[in-house]
């Protein structure tokens, strides 16, 4: 073991070690390595009785982000809800004005309609996770972006010949070294 006066007869390493150590963890993982959100606690309604929501979770220890679209029947009646184009959902992300990534990037779309009678309540989860790589399947970099999360195409009985894209607002979502 190596002691405190052999040490300072290289003081020139020592005041480049950490620099040496620093720069050795950037080149071992170019993977960002913290994600944070400003996660929602309240519905978005987008039918009369539907209401989406967005959540983020933190990295995991996997390297991926858990994020859940939740869509909630937010009346005090059941409602037949149609979710149509499966997979049902998309989660996008954009740094500025450019999409970076999103989940159905390569997925093809299949015509297949689902059909759920949601109690007054019920709510039904949508699951992604996110690796924190672009549609290109670089790393992205630390910074600034914004989520979103869509259901693709839902309607209730009523409006079931209105089939459109619902979608959360915009989160921002802070993506840290």
């Amino acid at each position: 073991m190596a002691s405190l006066s052999n040490l300072a007869k290289f003081p020139n390493f020592i005041l480049a070690l950490p620099l040496l150590l620093a720069s050795c963890q950037s080149i071992s993982s170019t993977r960002p390595g913290g994600v944070t959100s400003t996660n929602s606690s309240s519905y978005t309604a987008v039918l009369p009785c539907l209401g989406l929501k967005l959540t983020v979770g933190n990295l995991g220890s996997d390297g991926r982000v858990p994020i859940t679209l939740t869509a909630k029947n937010i009346c005090n009646q059941s409602a037949m809800v149609y979710f149509g184009n499966q997979p049902a959902f998309d989660i996008i992300i954009y740094q500025g004005d450019s999409e970076i990534w999103n989940f159905n990037n390569g997925r093809p779309p299949t015509n297949i309609l689902q059909v759920s009678n949601l109690m007054a309540g019920e709510e039904v989860n949508f699951v992604a996770s996110w690796d924190l790589k672009n549609n290109n399947g670089s790393y992205v970099a630390t910074g600034s972006y914004r989520i979103k999360g869509v259901l693709t195409a839902t309607g209730l009985q009523s409006d079931i010949d209105s089939l459109k894209r619902r979608e959360t607002p915009w989160q921002n979502l802070l993506i840290s070294p």
